[in-house]
């Protein structure tokens, strides 16, 4: 039975991989708090980004309806869709990244992870949600924006960043952490020539019958931008992670290509 209630609630929310859940008033407070801190300040002239897509500018609309998503310029990423970080009530900003087509934003913009809700996701995006027929809150992929500690490197920030993600989303149902592949980490230039630093981590993931909807094999990519002031100690940063070798998997490519494609839309 699908005890989804809309607005991204549902009636047990589930604490494992193959879901996802809106966090709690206080969590959310929290998350959308700290993310407003680093980035809530709008420009008045759209501003390209710098990362690995090729840069597009463009224009938008104030949202006809507050619980929709902003309307949007053009991607960095051609033919891809735009992600608005902002939900439409007190998380306005003027950032942004891309997705492939077939993603959808999460309603509510706050998607958490853990036994108590350790990791949140702001903005997220989700493609292939209920993918598995056991589980109507199975994914495939998923991205969005996290404030995490930058380890006074962001070097050694993003590497850390990167293992959180992949420990508290990945673990299995036993309990068992997943084996993690760190690549080094890449040094790249994101809005307006912000000093940012990308990691991908490939994942073994141990699954047994009881993970029925999981995959054994995942990529996440980690975007960490090096922080406002030097003695901040929290960065933001972009995720994305994905299944692999399963049908119409996000490719290690496009799972970099998301994280790195944080820009301004307006």
């Amino acid at each position: 039975m699908n005890d989804y209630k809309g607005l991204g609630l549902y009636d047990t929310p589930p604490k494992q991989r193959n879901s996802l859940i809106l966090a709690s008033v206080i969590a959310a407070v929290v998350m959308l708090a700290a993310v407003a801190a680093l980035l809530f300040v709008r420009v008045t002239t759209p501003t390209a980004g710098q990362a690995v897509p090729a840069p597009g500018a463009g224009t938008s609309t104030k949202p006809r309806d507050p619980l929709q998503p902003r309307q949007t310029g053009a991607p960095q990423v051609p033919g891809w869709q735009v992600m608005p970080i902002n939900n439409g009530g007190a998380l306005d900003t003027d950032k942004a990244y891309d997705v492939p087509p077939g993603w959808q934003p999460i309603p509510g913009g706050l998607a958490t992870f853990g036994d108590h809700d350790e990791l949140s996701l702001v903005a997220p995006s989700i493609y292939k949600q209920g993918h598995c027929a056991t589980d109507p809150k199975s994914w495939r992929s998923m991205a969005g924006l996290v404030v995490l500690p930058n380890k006074g490197n962001i070097e050694v920030g993003v590497a850390a960043a990167a293992q959180n993600v992949a420990n508290t989303v990945f673990t299995t149902k036993d309990r068992v952490q997943p084996e993690t592949e760190m690549s080094d980490p890449e040094e790249i230039t994101v809005f307006r020539n912000k000093k940012a630093v990308v990691v991908t981590a490939k994942l073994t993931v141990p699954v047994t019958e009881k993970d029925t909807c999981s995959a054994a094999s995942v990529i996440v990519a980690v975007m960490m931008m090096e922080p406002n002031k030097p003695d901040d100690s929290d960065s933001v940063t972009l995720v994305a992670m994905g299944d692999q070798n399963v049908p119409e998997a996000t490719t290690e490519r496009d799972l970099k290509q998301i994280v790195t494609s944080f820009h301004t839309f307006a």
